[in-house]
């Protein structure tokens, strides 16, 4: 039987407000504490996974990795997975140079065409000698189908970081219009995002939202400029939820796989 922990107060909170109780524990015994074979084998089929973490003044980042095929991702046991990204680059992730803890990170690897996604909890730092990224595994769970539209296709970049923007440079202030424009029309494109959050334990995650063209909104709130995401019954885990309500932080990475490049807002 899994051992998975009861979930955290965040997710307890939501549940309780959409009465998601009994799917939420359907799906929370789906979890395990390790890599299963077929886990194994979907992660080392990948060529790309996002993933987040939040620094040391808790800010979450979510950040696109690729790689080759065959050589991306690599889990040598049942508990241990390696990424090798071809677009890593300093400060793109935390680095075992800038701290001797290992970083709490979420990844979620996702395949459009067969509308699979696993995603992983992990402990973990960059090995700058290596070249790669070493991971303890502490959870790992394949989520539902829902919401994954099987032609979409994510960009490959070349070699090096792909373009990211700040929300705090889209102000509400008259000189940012055009910038407000910019996010505004760029948003209007797009079909699938990628929430990061962080629980009051520093475990990060990743969720995945999609929908057609139009999902994504920007308004402007209180002299601010705000990102809307809709929000659809799935699961019933309600992580993500779960984490804003403990912590109020969140991060939003959106590719574009026409431009080339994403946009991360936090």
């Amino acid at each position: 039987m899994n051992q998975i922990d009861a979930p955290n107060p965040g997710q307890a909170w939501a549940r309780t407000r959409w009465n998601s109780h009994g799917s939420g524990a359907a799906f929370d015994r789906k979890k395990e504490r390790y890599l299963g074979p077929e886990m194994k084998a979907f992660a080392e089929n990948q060529d790309f996974c996002i993933v987040s973490f939040a620094d040391n003044d808790g800010q979450v980042f979510g950040r696109l990795l690729h790689g080759l095929p065959g050589e991306f991702a690599k889990a040598p046991d049942d508990h241990h997975l390696i990424i090798q990204p071809l677009n890593r680059t300093e400060g793109y992730l935390p680095s075992s140079k800038a701290c001797a803890k290992s970083w709490q990170l979420g990844l979620l690897f996702i395949e459009f065409k067969t509308r699979k996604r696993l995603c992983v909890h992990a402990t973990g730092n960059w090995e700058e000698k290596e070249g790669c990224l070493v991971l303890e595994v502490t959870q790992s769970v394949f989520h539902c189908a829902k919401y994954i539209d099987p032609s979409y296709q994510v960009a490959r970049f070349a070699s090096g970081r792909p373009t990211t923007f700040n929300t705090a440079v889209f102000t509400m202030a008259a000189k940012h219009g055009r910038l407000i424009h910019q996010l505004v029309d760029f948003m209007a494109d797009q079909r699938v995002a990628f929430v990061c959050t962080v629980d009051r334990n520093g475990q990060c995650a990743v969720n995945h939202r999609g929908g057609k063209s139009g999902f994504i909104s920007v308004n402007g709130v209180q002299g601010e400029a705000r990102i809307l995401l809709p929000d659809y019954a799935g699961n019933g885990a309600f992580e993500a939820a779960g984490n804003i309500w403990e912590t109020r932080r969140a991060a939003v990475f959106v590719p574009d796989p026409a431009r080339g490049y994403g946009v991360w807002a936090s």
